[in-house]
């Protein structure tokens, strides 16, 4: 069993970084907003800008009516910047037409944990006939992540949303081409294979490209084949590993309806692999699913997802897969 949404992309969250004037993960929602429109897909957007001041809480001096005209004062100054920086970002995009406007929605929330407020807009607008379909998030665009996992909004936000995340390092004006890291070699990874390749599948039908399948993988026959073969056995089990990977593989793709063309299998570190491909792939999103734990292991997105997402040079999606029985 699988989640992948059947909802069109119809409706994004755009998180807006306080006090920066470079905001790819607006500019990335805008460009796919455009692609999806010539699908006769309408999509609305809503930015929410989370803004804080440190100073209101370490300054023991304000109290009552000066705290609060701080932040109404804030507040203002930055729905102002708000309105005139995402106006000027859609005429940039040319995307209003005599034919169509795009909504944009804009939000200004006081508070200091992005992923908290994130999380609190998306369960209240799960309420609405309208709900999110996916969130965009800027990250830096010339050096890895360096904060330990549990420090980090970026994290954070992964682990908390009910909703794919784009983490977005640079804008993509061209088609969008999908390299989804997949582990079809493990059957405990089934349900999240599943759901990311149908998913990617429901957006590369609504936004084009190429999708192709990453398989990155470390042979475990590989690590005993120097024991066995003192005793004549360590050729046959390389084989019969390699064997039942290639079944497993090929029965992968057509259940999904996929050729062995889209599919690249190499042993070696995924982070690595999947990097290597998203540098030879123009316009490339790398795609990886997570699994929704419960207790303390909610706290985790998963190793192999970890480590994509901590190396990766490009824009990186996060499809969260629920299992049935959690």
């Amino acid at each position: 069993m699988n989640t992948a949404t059947n909802q069109p992309l119809q409706h994004l969250l755009v998180i807006i970084d306080q006090g920066q004037e470079n905001q790819p993960a607006l500019e990335q929602a805008l460009s796919w907003s455009k692609d999806l429109l010539k699908q006769n897909i309408q999509t609305s957007i809503t930015a929410v800008m989370p803004v804080y001041n440190y100073a209101s809480e370490i300054n023991t001096m304000l109290r009552g009516t000066v705290l609060h005209n701080l932040r109404r004062d804030l507040i203002e100054s930055s729905e102002n910047w708000l309105e005139h920086y995402v106006g000027q970002q859609v005429e940039l995009a040319a995307y209003n037409t005599d034919s169509f406007k795009l909504t944009v929605n804009k939000q200004v929330i006081w508070g200091k944990k992005t992923a908290r407020i994130v999380h609190d807009v998306i369960q209240s607008q799960n309420a609405t006939d309208r709900p999110f379909t996916m969130v965009f998030k800027s990250i830096p665009a010339d050096e890895h992540m360096k904060i330990p996992f549990m420090q980090a909004e970026e994290w954070l936000l992964v682990r908390n949303s009910s909703i794919p995340v784009m983490l977005v390092r640079q804008v993509q004006q061209t088609t969008t081409n999908w390299l989804l890291a997949v582990d079809p070699n493990n059957s405990e990874h089934d349900g999240v294979n599943d759901t990311l390749v149908n998913t990617a599948q429901q957006y590369q039908q609504q936004l084009g490209g190429e999708l192709q399948l990453i398989n990155a993988y470390l042979p475990p026959s590989a690590l005993i084949t120097p024991l066995l073969s003192e005793y004549g056995m360590g050729e046959y089990m390389l084989e019969y590993d390699l064997d039942q990977k290639k079944e497993r593989v090929e029965t992968f793709l057509a259940d999904h309806q996929l050729s062995v063309d889209q599919m690249t299998a190499k042993c070696g570190a995924v982070e690595d692999i999947v990097n290597e491909a998203a540098a030879r792939t123009p316009g490339s999103t790398i795609v990886v699913g997570s699994r929704a734990h419960a207790g303390f292991a909610d706290r985790l997105v998963g190793h192999a997802a970890e480590k994509i997402i901590q190396h990766a040079k490009t824009n990186v999606l996060i499809i969260k897969h629920q299992d049935p029985e959690d």
